[in-house]
């Protein structure tokens, strides 16, 4: 018996496919190709600015440029801080903590949690 028949009976007996040789030369080949390619991946990385650096703002004489604008939900809380003084044991209180939006975006407040 040779090896190829070798592995078809193991491969039948424990369910297995068998491998042939083609696929493991081709296995292997592409495990050298990815080797080699690495490195020349990881060059092109090195070289590659991690980012574009913005235009230098030009003095225009009418002061500094406005902020950038914003886009989404803001929400604005004016207190979030609240003395509730003495509270008597069992005693229910409450207070509202007004919540609006100044963004242009709808404000979706999906949960709450105490402090």
């Amino acid at each position: 018996m040779n090896r190829d028949s070798l592995r078809r009976d193991r491969a039948q007996r424990t369910g297995e496919e068998a491998h042939t040789p083609s696929i493991r030369r081709s296995l292997a080949i592409l495990s050298a190709l990815l080797l080699l390619a690495l490195p020349l991946a990881a060059q092109d990385a090195a070289r590659a600015p991690l980012h574009t650096p913005a235009p230098a703002a030009q003095d225009d004489g009418f002061g500094p440029p406005p902020p950038p604008a914003t886009s989404g939900p803001k929400m604005v809380i004016e207190h979030t801080e609240f003395d509730w003084g003495q509270v008597l044991h069992g005693e229910v209180v409450e207070h509202s903590y007004p919540v609006r939006n100044e963004g242009d975006d709808v404000l979706r407040i999906t949960s709450v949690k105490p402090g």
